[in-house]
């Protein structure tokens, strides 16, 4: 319990200094990084976004909601088959993960990212992608925790052999 406590309260800290500060990515003209509103409670989360969620694709990206052991990370990207809803490591397709971020040095972002993903598992939940929203529903609420909150939405870039995140917004 006192390791989740500490784990949300890093999140929460981490992206709360973001918020505050110039560290956020430019939102591009689409608005599929532009956060309107995110609800959860229980295992189910819904988060909604200004443009087509599917407006950015194929790029690497995602949406995550701050919980107890970690964020719960809605993201499609290729360049790494890291859960077993995508077919190979080409095939940018969405997909949950419990991640844990930390900041990034220059060293391991060369592009000056601010985080950098330090944890990552495949996280039990079924996704529903429809225009500007994301349904999460059955969330592996054993794994993630309580979904706390914030909620953020970010870009992936994989770097030095790591992925790299740069939140563009928060609410």
């Amino acid at each position: 319990m006192t390791k989740a406590i500490i784990v949300g309260a890093t999140m929460f800290a981490i992206l709360s200094i973001f918020m505050t500060s110039s560290a956020f990515a430019a939102n591009p003209n689409n608005g599929h990084l532009d956060l309107t509103s995110s609800t959860f409670s229980g295992n189910s989360a819904t988060i909604t976004t200004a443009g087509s969620v599917n407006g950015g694709h194929p790029g690497a990206y995602g949406y995550g909601i701050i919980a107890d052991n970690g964020i719960v990370a809605v993201t499609t990207h290729a360049g790494g088959d890291d859960s077993a809803r995508q077919a190979n490591a080409n095939q940018p397709s969405f997909h949950v993960h419990l991640v844990q971020v930390g900041g990034a040095t220059l060293v391991q972002c060369p592009s000056g990212a601010p985080l950098i993903v330090t944890g990552i598992a495949d996280l039990g939940a079924n996704l529903k992608i429809k225009n500007n929203s994301v349904q999460l529903t059955n969330i592996d609420t054993v794994s993630s925790g309580t979904l706390t909150g914030p909620t953020v939405a970010f870009l992936l870039s994989f770097e030095a052999g790591g992925v790299c995140v740069t939140p563009t917004d928060l609410i």
